[in-house]
């Protein structure tokens, strides 16, 4: 699922959402690796959830190095005015 957050005077990005917030209505249905536990399921989930870890910080980062772009941008048009 991704969703778009606004942001920042209308800065946008896309997050994707974990699969664990969206597995959460499949019950049953998850899979037999998933319904028996031990250590490999929690070890699936454990790399699944450090996968969208890394991904949502990548996102964040760009955002960040966006924002900062465009407040350069505004200083330097504010610059140019004066």
């Amino acid at each position: 699922m991704i969703r778009t957050v606004n942001s920042f005077s209308d800065l946008k990005i896309q997050i994707n959402m974990s699969s664990n917030d969206q597995n959460i209505h499949l019950g049953a249905q998850a899979g037999s690796i998933g319904q028996g536990g031990g250590a490999f399921s929690e070890r699936g989930r454990a790399a699944e959830n450090a996968f969208f870890h890394a991904q949502e910080s990548e996102q964040l980062d760009a955002l960040k190095r966006k924002l900062e772009q465009q407040q350069k941008q505004q200083q330097q048009q504010g610059n140019q005015s004066k």
